[in-house]
């Protein structure tokens, strides 16, 4: 891949719409646009540069010699004020300027978000949905091109329909300017957290607000951000405990607006005939859907292996029932492998599971016989990211020495046992985890280790990985981090998708069996082990609690984080991990009346950060997870789809790249393919450096995260 060609550029939301456009071939369009403001210059600018002027000066050597080309009008305003409203359009024309004549041209028409809008081949532009922000309309005629802008904004103000409907009196009240309450007692916000960050695609949160002194009897919900404001007025249905639901196509519409990547959400309550608030946070916006699914544990029934995919608004799948513990997923997301309880090793459910892309678990293999100690089958196994192998240590489930490596037939699913090199009966690893390029393994430090390096337990050691056919080999032993004889016990230790900086956990209860790598066990009791989560640079050694993922709405929520996973590839310019926290939700869920539940919940990282900075994000509650106490999600890509098969974005396909099904039109359906020919890669797809991944004037341009291009995350 190159990046040979600075006019094909990647839009907003990753769509294709350079130099392949669709032909104009008639001159009518549709009317109906509601034009708030337009302006179309008179004056060519020569250098297509600033301001209301969009042409363009081209050399003599181009067809358009001598001439400017022109585009009318130059900006257009469009207005969404309601559902029901027909999709607002508005009509382009481009003229070719000579001596102050303009001559009408056809030219090729195109429109940088085919996500949010339309484009048709007569130059009319209209919107999908109630997406409002900034469009970039470009026009393309002999060898020159010219782009105008259109901005929409979405002012939507309604009333959301609940036990009753707030009277005429409380919606003109709710206008009135608030009083302020005791900040001490005044209400809040308590779910989302500040300065969350969001992807699209998730099912819409209810926003819980404290009731304060002052229980609600109306309550009017804002949320504004860059081209959208809607309003919704409500008549709680628990004015002691308020839960706001927020429709789901507004969410998805503010979110889709908002290029800017900040959204506000405001709050006024009327209690007694009087106006509060508002109360208010702002939150980060990551502009692309989350991929993967997140595999799950519940052993509160229904018991079993569950998976939920964070960017699709489904229920969970039960795929595997029964007590199948331990379970680890390949990164690509085709293999999953159980174990069982002990006593029950020799459970039709433990072994080896491929994944199809429907996310169906078909069991292909056995647990193999011979591991000793407290087996529990295939439970903390380890996968190549590839699927490709899948190890674990002889002695015990959790860990040990005398790692033991199994060959994947990458179509029926059957294991061969293959040699080990380099983790033999001198080096013990607990709870192990590769990278996901497939060149390290990280883990704990266990007992039975003979080489001297790091405290057993108290310790994390990286070694480099090597496969081969009929072997795995394992050298370059590193210790990375090393807490001392007294001091906290590290586990759960796993790559981001930079395959350099490491997560884990780490906290100093535990429970002294197994290895001390129960997750949140002390003193025999579950779920009173106080622990964090930690990242370390594995290149520098810079270490950082993760703060901002571990604080909550009560005290104790900070110690009670567990078992993080990172999704292996980045998404909207972050990485993101998810992760067992036992903490308040909102209204629902509180530590002081003891109704809290293990539960998942993601969090952002941003990828760059410097000694002492925490590059974590407060994290949002992981939707459409089941309702039990749900623990141990290990995050993966979904099945790869194969050449020809419909898509959204790159890292879905098996070649990595997601184009349009015909090329000369840039809104026809996506489907996995390789490209014709060599050209700048999209965000999400594949890339080796930087280099690969297409310029994007807008939102900055594209850098190679994880294998993947994607578009920077802001400061902060």
């Amino acid at each position: 891949m190159h990046k040979n060609n600075h006019n094909c550029r990647s839009g907003v939301g990753g769509l294709w719409v350079g130099c392949l456009m669709v032909l104009l071939q008639a001159c009518g369009a549709r009317t109906g646009a509601e034009v708030v403001d337009s302006s179309a210059p008179d004056t060519a600018s020569q250098d297509g540069g600033t301001g209301d002027a969009f042409t363009l000066k081209f050399p003599d050597a181009l067809p358009m010699r001598d001439r400017t080309l022109s585009i009318e009008p130059a900006t257009v305003t469009l207005q969404i004020t309601s559902r029901e409203a027909p999709a607002p359009s508005a009509m382009f024309s481009a003229f070719s300027v000579t001596g102050g004549e303009k001559t009408a041209v056809a030219p090729l028409w195109s429109i940088d978000r085919y996500d949010a809008g339309n484009m048709t081949e007569a130059g009319v532009f209209s919107t999908k949905g109630l997406t409002g922000g900034k469009f970039v309309v470009t026009a393309t005629y002999g060898g020159a091109t010219v782009t105008a802008t259109v901005t929409v904004n979405v002012v939507i103000a309604e009333i959301v329909a609940g036990m009753r409907t707030p009277s005429a009196a409380e919606q003109t009240k709710l206008r009135d300017a608030p009083t302020a309450e005791p900040a001490n007692t005044s209400s809040k916000i308590r779910y989302p957290l500040a300065d969350t960050v969001f992807p699209r695609g998730l099912t819409a949160p209810a926003i819980e607000i404290s009731p304060g002194p002052n229980p609600p009897d109306a309550v009017l919900v804002r949320i504004s951000g860059e081209g959208f404001s809607w309003e919704g007025t409500y008549a709680p249905s628990d004015k002691n405990a308020p839960a706001l639901t927020i429709p789901q196509d507004i969410w998805d519409a503010a979110l889709a607006s908002n290029t800017r990547r900040s959204l506000k959400v405001e709050v006024i309550k009327l209690s007694g005939g009087t106006t509060y608030g508002p109360a208010q946070v702002t939150l980060g916006i990551a502009p692309t859907s989350l991929r993967g699914a997140v595999y799950y544990m519940t052993y509160t029934e229904p018991v079993g292996l569950y998976s939920v995919r964070p960017g699709v608004n489904a229920p969970p799948k039960h795929l595997v029932k029964g007590c199948v513990v331990c379970h680890s997923v390949s990164a690509n997301g085709r293999w999953l492998s159980t174990g069982a309880e002990q006593g029950d090793q020799l459970s039709d459910a433990a072994g080896v599971y491929k994944v199809g892309p429907d996310g169906s678990a078909t069991q292909t293999a056995k647990v193999p016989s011979g591991f000793g100690g407290d087996t529990r089958g295939l439970s903390f196994a380890a996968w190549m990211p590839d699927g490709s192998f899948v190890v674990r240590s002889k002695r015990d489930f959790w860990g040990g020495t005398d790692l033991r490596a199994f060959a994947v037939d990458p179509n029926s699913g059957s294991l061969r046992e293959v040699t080990v090199e380099g983790f033999g009966s001198d080096t013990s690893g607990y709870v192990p985890s590769f990278s996901p390029d497939g060149k390290r393994i990280v883990f704990t430090t266990g007992d039975g280790n003979k080489n001297g390096m790091g405290t057993p337990r108290r310790s994390l050691a990286m070694m480099s990985v090597t496969p081969a056919s009929d072997k795995l080999s394992f050298s370059d032993r590193k210790l990375i981090l090393d807490n001392g004889d007294k001091g906290d016990i590290p586990k759960y230790a796993g790559f981001l998708p930079d395959s350099t900086t490491v997560i884990y956990q780490q906290g100093n209860g535990y429970d002294p069996g197994f290895g001390g790598m129960l997750p949140s066990v002390s003193g025999g009791i579950y779920s009173r082990a106080p622990t964090r989560l930690w990242a370390i640079n594995t290149s520098n050694g810079q270490k950082v609690e993760l703060k901002r993922a571990n604080q909550g709405l009560h005290p104790t929520d900070e110690d009670r984080n567990y078992e993080p996973s990172a999704l292996p590839v980045p998404a909207g310019g972050y990485y993101w991990i998810v992760f067992t926290s036992q903490r308040e939700h909102g209204n629902a869920h509180s530590q002081d009346k003891k109704t809290t539940q293990k539960q998942l919940w993601v969090s952002a990282i941003s990828p760059q950060w410097s000694a002492g900075e925490d590059p974590s994000h407060p994290p949002f509650f992981l939707p459409n997870q089941g309702t039990t106490h749900n623990e141990r999600g290990y995050w993966a890509l979904e099945s790869c789809r194969a050449e020809g098969l419909s898509c959204e974005s790159g890292d879905q396909c098996c070649e990595g790249f997601c184009r349009p099904a015909d090329l000369n039109k840039p809104d026809s359906a996506r489907v996995c393919q390789k490209p014709k020919e060599p050209m700048c890669a999209q965000e999400t797809e594949k890339c080796a450096t930087s280099a690969d991944c297409c310029p994007n004037a807008d939102r900055g341009d594209a850098i190679c995260l994880g294998g993947f291009c994607t578009i920077p995350a802001p400061p902060g």
